[in-house]
């Protein structure tokens, strides 16, 4: 088996139970995926500290894709990366947000 890719976003889906998608990320990992946070956030510090901190309470070590409020989809393909599943709870261009 191939590994997949796995884009999973932060607010209202992560975060909407952290423990079950922090169990996901964990197995998928262990399973030979490669699992991304992408977020529609803003790059700043303020953002990266805050992810990061929840991330660490479960034990998650992803990398995490600020998208600047821009579309994650080419974000991703500016990166080369070809995501295979897109976990999103708001799939659409963000209006406003962090």
């Amino acid at each position: 088996m191939s590994g997949l890719v796995i884009a999973i976003d932060f607010d209202d889906t992560f975060t909407a139970d952290e423990m079950l998608w922090s169990d996901f990320i964990l197995n998928a990992i262990v399973r030979g995926h490669r699992v991304y946070c992408v977020t529609s956030r803003r790059d700043d510090e303020d953002n990266l500290e805050a992810m990061t901190e929840v991330f660490e309470r479960y034990g998650v070590d992803i990398p995490i894709v600020f998208c600047n409020m821009g579309s994650k989809l080419w974000t991703m393909e500016q990166r080369g990366v070809h995501v295979d599943i897109w976990i999103d709870d708001a799939p659409h261009p963000p209006r406003h947000g962090r």
